[in-house]
């Protein structure tokens, strides 16, 4: 006999389970990495809002560029605090439509030159401007050119 008892010669290869240092070893492994994780996907998560609440206003101007061709007659956006609304005319009572602003985006009051967007009956206007926003996902501006360009810029 060489000494050895029947309960060392027991190859791993036969080993069911786990041990507990292997249990304990990963789930050390698995809270490290949620720990670095979790916070890099909250912050993606807000890019995406971001991302999303800018497509939304630039939509918002979309459409009162098409409500002033379809109704035949000039329709304006003005943007206060964090609503917009669309409005018939220079009537600012006249109200269409009334957009609540996504709580991702805020108005940057300093990176704007104008808050007021009037399109005429042609989708046009004559009132060129910037409105800026910033949030989670940097700083945007919404740009109304000449005759009818509506585009998002970066920073």
């Amino acid at each position: 006999m060489s000494g050895f008892s029947d309960v060392e010669k027991v190859s791993l290869g036969n080993q069911q389970g786990l041990t507990l240092i292997e249990l304990m070893i990963a789930l050390a492994i698995f809270a490290i990495l949620c720990g670095i994780g979790i916070p890099r996907f909250q912050e993606q998560v807000q890019r995406y809002k971001f991302q999303s609440a800018s497509l939304e206003l630039y939509s918002i101007f979309l459409f009162t560029k098409s409500e002033a061709v379809r109704q035949g007659r000039d329709v304006g956006l003005l943007i206060e605090g964090d609503t917009a609304k669309v409005f018939l005319g220079d009537n600012k009572d006249s109200v269409l439509r009334t957009f609540k602003l996504c709580s991702a985006i805020r108005i940057n009051e300093a990176g704007s030159n104008k808050k007021e967007f009037v399109f005429n009956r042609r989708g046009m206007t004559n009132s060129w401007g910037t409105l800026a926003f910033e949030g989670a996902g940097g700083t945007r501006k919404i740009v109304v050119s000449s005759p009818a360009n509506i585009r998002v810029d970066a920073g």
